[in-house]
Formats: C-alpha cells, structure tokens, sequence
C-alpha cells in the first residue's frame, strides 16, 4: 500500500518525485497533472505552446490553461521525502543525532542502548532536521565545483605539456606538481606513494621518482638511460616539430579546437605510459604511426592515397570546422583502384570522441567501405 502511495507522488512524465522546488505538481484542464520541469520543457519545445497530457496524448490544453495543484502541494508539505534511514534498523528514521559517538541514531537504537552519556549531558544529542543538511549542501556545491574546475584546468596544463604545446615556467611545473600531490591524497593511488608524495613535501624529484619508469631506470643503469634518452629526445623533437608546424597553419580562431581534438585523439591512442585508469572508447592494441596527417601532407585524395595505400588497418581521426571530433576505422587496406569499389568490411565502423559514441554496422554489411581514387576515405 505504501508502495502504490509513492508511485502516486510521481510525475508519469519524468518518473521523478514530485517535490516543493522545480518538480511543484501542475494540474492540467483534464484533471491529470505533471510536474512544473516537465511542464516547462514542453513550453520551451512546443512552437504553438499547448502541453500534452502524459496520460492521453489527445488531451491538449494552452499554457494560460495549466495551474498549480494547490491540495496535491499541501499534502507535499506534510508528507516527508527521502528520509534518513538508520543503518542497524533500516525500517526506523535517523533523526537523533549524538555527537559522543559522531552518528546519527533512530528510536530502536536508543532502546537497545539508551546511551547512558545523555543523562549526564542532555546537549550531547539534539534532533536532526534534514534542512541541516541540505543547507550545508547547498554551500557546499559551489565550492566543490570550483575544486572541479581547479582539477581540470590542472589536467589542461599537464595534456598542454605532454602534449607540447606551449613553454612552461619551473614555477608552473612546481605549482602543478604541489596541486597533484594535494589531490592525490584523496584518491585511489596507492598508500605508501600518498606518505613519500606528504613527507616529500611534493618535490620534484620524489615526485617523478614515484610515477615515472624511465627515471626508475636511471637510477639503475646511466648508460641505459642515456641510451633511451636519445631515443625519446629523437622522438620529442620530431613530434614537437611536426606539431609546431601543425600549429602555424592553424588559424588562431580555430586553436582552441585543434587543442581539444589532440586531447581526445591521444586519449584512444594506445600509449605504455597512459594511466590505467584512463577509459578510451576506442581499443587498439600494439603500436601505432601517423601515416598521413592534412596539415601537413595536403587535404587531397591523391597524396591520401600514396600514404596510406596497401598499409593495412587504419583509423581516421577527423576534426570538422565545428570542433567536432570523429571518425572511422577499416580493416582493410585502402586502395585506388580506376573503376570504384564498394566492399564489405565486418569490422568497420564509425564512432564520434566529441559524443564519445561508437557506431557499430547494423545493414547494408556488403556496402562497409569504397575504395575510390577522387576521395580521401569513404565509410
């Protein structure tokens, strides 16, 4: 019965609780009513501004006709939502709150053990009213989401690193480094790094000592290292070259859009020293090269074709003149042959990182890819 009695202090539209805020019951012509936001996503989609009734799709009605159903808001005002429930009796409300033992506690609690403190100090316990929370909540939010964004204009300045984009100040490093190590001593990361990264101070050098494997295998053999140094400098320079001249040919308009595109391209490229923890939509394993890149080898199909012809499987990564970022992959090699030719490839597809979606094939499986001399790709 208190089950049916919930399901009644629904919106049938949204399936949300009708509540004193944004959700208030609006009662509609026919005598059936919806919540106040379904009321007004249908005021700001409809052209001709009627509301439909979620019950009969025939019962249409003005807005000017819609009111607040005032009998059904009293009885809200009366009826308790959400309550706190006790964790040893869950059928029981937590509404008293002992700060000796830092909890809150329901009636059964107290009977099984009458917390003997109370009687010695009566301001040991006081009821608790869930507007003490939400109070405290809604200050909070703000704050949080300011630590938010803190957190990913931190992620910005380390992909703005790795990904070279710009010169960095040793301050910047050092700000960026102490600001990690603050954060990374409420997350998941294991123990004993959190206790070198807090007696360390957050230095620099505790800090790659911690994270880093190639400094790991400085420390154990110089001359390996210096071995691999002079590999990954050969690789740095010449990424960073290829992405300055990349840079140069990017309308200062248009930068901020080829940022976010490198950011989401080089989160699915398969990389050794990505974090695990990071989630690509895209999985890809072995290595992987850039065969043909616009800003650099042209946007015409014929120089398309002699990079990235008889090369096996390949991903397209495409950034539109809107900021959107998707694409697709085939495993079969592109081709130009003079007549053109429309294959099947069961492994095809096309996916959006912007979306983050992945569009797997669902018909016309013998239609997956044309192979054709005038065009760049074609999936």
């Amino acid at each position: 019965m208190q089950q049916n009695f919930k399901e009644e202090l629904k919106c049938i539209s949204c399936n949300k609780f009708y509540n004193l805020n944004e959700r208030k019951p609006i009662l509609l012509p026919c005598g059936d009513d919806l919540c106040q936001q379904c009321c007004n996503d249908q005021k700001d989609q409809i052209q001709n501004e009627q509301i439909q009734c979620p019950f009969n799709e025939a019962h249409l009605c003005t807005v000017d006709q819609v009111m607040q159903h005032k009998g059904f808001i009293r009885m809200l005002e009366k009826y308790q939502f959400y309550l706190i429930k006790c964790d040893k009796h869950p059928s029981k409300k937590s509404e008293i709150y002992c700060k000796h033992q830092n909890t809150m506690v329901c009636s059964k609690c107290l009977q099984i053990d009458p917390h003997q403190h109370f009687f010695t100090d009566q301001t040991s316990h006081f009821s608790f009213e869930t507007k003490f929370l939400n109070e405290s909540f809604k200050q909070m939010i703000p704050i949080l989401q300011e630590q938010m964004d803190q957190i990913q204009k931190l992620m910005d300045q380390m992909n703005q690193f790795i990904n070279l984009e710009r010169n960095f100040l040793v301050s910047e490093i050092q700000n960026m480094i102490q600001k990690n190590c603050s954060i990374l001593q409420y997350s998941a990361v294991d123990d004993q790094i959190k206790q070198n990264l807090k007696d360390q101070s957050a230095n620099i050098y505790n800090y790659i000592l911690n994270f880093s494997q190639n400094f790991l295998l400085y420390l154990y053999s110089r001359d390996t290292f210096k071995q691999m140094n002079k590999q990954i400098e050969d690789e740095y320079v010449q990424k960073a070259k290829l992405e300055a001249d990349t840079i140069d040919k990017i309308p200062e308009n248009d930068r901020v859009k080829y940022h976010q595109f490198r950011r989401l391209v080089d989160l699915q490229i398969q990389d050794k020293n990505k974090p695990v923890s990071v989630k690509s939509l895209l999985r890809f394993n072995g290595p992987s090269k850039i065969l043909f890149k616009g800003t650099r080898d042209g946007f015409k199909a014929t120089s398309f074709h002699e990079k990235c012809d008889n090369k096996g499987p390949t991903i397209t990564f495409i950034l539109s003149e809107h900021g959107e970022v998707f694409g697709g992959y085939t495993s079969l090699s592109w081709e130009s042959p003079s007549n053109k030719q429309i294959l099947a490839d069961k492994d095809a597809f096309i996916f959006s990182l912007s979306k983050d979606t992945l569009h797997q094939q669902y018909q016309y499986f013998d239609y997956a890819v044309k192979h054709e001399k005038d065009y760049l790709m074609y999936l």
